[in-house]
């Protein structure tokens, strides 16, 4: 896989997209406390997802894109790990939450950044310089 532009090992999506990852966490927060009236479980699951994005977009691009390659399999997963929330009803829409937004943000990370599969990169409405 040629590259046009090497960048640093370390360097995410975090370092490109600051500013606007900062607008849509606030901007998602005040959504999610303003539709619960301040609180409930549909907070509690973009809490958990907001946890999970934050973690995605630390990760290295290769990895990133390697990771959107198996979008289902992050999909399965993530429900694997939010099972664990399962045992209250506030507990139940909280993971429900957190996985709805999971899967409607890895589909989407997939159409706008693209992803690797094997050595070849397969571009998506951004292309990003890996």
């Amino acid at each position: 896989m040629k590259a046009i532009h090497t960048p640093p090992r370390d360097q995410s999506l975090l370092s490109d997209f600051r500013a606007v990852i900062q607008r849509v966490a606030l901007a998602t927060i005040c959504l999610a406390l303003a539709a619960c009236g301040g609180g409930g479980s549909t907070t509690t699951g973009f809490a958990i997802f907001l946890a999970m994005l934050f973690l995605f977009v630390k990760i290295p691009r290769r990895w990133l894109l390697r990771l959107l390659c198996y979008d289902m399999a992050i999909d399965v997963s993530v429900t694997l790990v939010l099972i664990i929330h399962f045992g209250t009803f506030s507990g139940l829409v909280g993971a429900t939450v957190a996985e709805m937004m999971t899967s409607i943000t890895t589909s989407a990370g997939k159409r706008l950044l693209g992803y690797i599969k094997g050595s070849e990169y397969h571009y998506g409405t951004f292309r990003l310089h890996i």
